[in-house]
């Protein structure tokens, strides 16, 4: 009995360490976010790091005009009046001076900054989740199947969500549909 507990344990810590890695992998490629970060700002007043903007060209390239953005970066690292305790500060400061469509690149990084998750919330709602995920019959599951059942009890809002607006329903038909199988799966 007690040997079952044991490893019980170690397949849940790597089952968390796994996806403590997983949730971290692309972290480096959020860099760019130094750029609306206001403690940075004194560092760069002459200059906009290109290795900032070359990681956000590579990212949202499509959305963002960078050489506008680099002219607004400059303007706003030079003048103290913006130079905040934080982004979501300056973010308040360009709203409440109605300034939006004369930094409109920065305000556009601003959003983005404020909207991208870098956190560690869903990781920890893994950690709570997976009590309730990993019970004695799926023990002997797969870890990427683990892992997805995890990732929709974290996220278990999200398909509440569509599943009110009538959508999820048909996305898991569709997927369903998309795999080549011996059964008929006609829906009417």
């Amino acid at each position: 009995m007690r040997h079952n507990y044991r490893r019980l344990f170690f397949e849940v810590i790597d089952n968390v360490s796994g996806m403590l890695q997983e949730q971290f992998l692309d972290f480096k490629d959020f860099a760019f976010l130094d750029l609306v970060n206001p403690h940075c700002f004194i560092n760069w007043k002459n200059s906009v790091p290109p290795e900032k903007l070359e990681l956000l060209e590579k990212i949202y390239g499509t959305h963002i005009k960078l050489s506008l953005l680099e002219q607004q970066l400059l303007f706003i690292h030079r003048d103290s009046d913006f130079h905040k305790a934080s982004s979501q500060e300056l973010l308040d400061y360009i709203n409440n001076l109605n300034l939006q469509s004369c930094f409109s690149e920065v305000f556009k990084l601003l959003l983005l900054n404020a909207t991208i998750a870098i956190s560690s919330l869903s990781l920890e709602r893994s950690f709570s989740c997976l009590h309730r995920i990993k019970t004695y019959l799926r023990n002997w599951m797969e870890p990427e199947l683990l892992a997805c059942l995890c990732w929709i009890s974290v996220q278990r809002d999200i398909l509440k969500e569509l599943e009110n607006i009538s959508l999820l329903h048909p996305l898991i038909l569709d997927k369903f549909i998309e795999k080549p199988r011996s059964l008929n799966l006609v829906f009417k």
